[in-house]
């Protein structure tokens, strides 16, 4: 059986979701103060009625970061194992960076079953290529699923 505390606890809560969920025209009526986390939650609102939340306005953010850097990457390489082979051989992979050459000609091999992991200093293009292969930059064949 929930204590009284909680069962306040609860009630206000209630009331609290009951209160964000009100628009702010009844809030005008009813001469009810308005507070600044309502007012911003009802400017939030799309065109289609759905409320936009911090987080969603975040991830947009993120979505448009992530997208300026992909137009930044050039990645270039030539598939060089059998379309229908489970081992990946590319030659002459070059990963380019906002004008700076983070890959130049190098040849990628991974073999079907290995564990293999990118060791190098910050800068170097870690990332880069591991996102580049996830996006599917890199010459893989469409048989095969990226697991990063």
């Amino acid at each position: 059986m929930p204590s009284n505390l909680v069962k306040k606890k609860a009630a206000k809560k209630k009331e609290a979701a009951k209160a964000r969920q009100r628009p702010q025209k009844e809030h005008e009526e009813n001469g009810d103060a308005v507070t600044e986390p309502q007012v911003a939650e009802e400017k939030n609102e799309e065109a289609n009625g759905r409320e936009v939340t911090e987080v969603d306005l975040l991830t947009k953010e993120l979505e448009g970061f992530e997208m300026k850097k992909t137009a930044a990457r050039a990645v270039t390489g030539i598939l060089a194992s059998h379309p229908n082979s489970t081992d990946v051989h590319i030659i002459n992979l070059s990963l380019t960076f906002h004008g700076q050459e983070l890959l130049s000609d190098t040849k990628l091999e991974l073999n079907s079953g290995c564990h293999y992991g990118l060791i190098g200093l910050n800068g170097i293009g870690k990332s880069m290529l591991l996102s580049a292969i996830g996006k599917r930059k890199v010459p893989i064949p469409e048989m095969m699923t990226s697991t990063i």
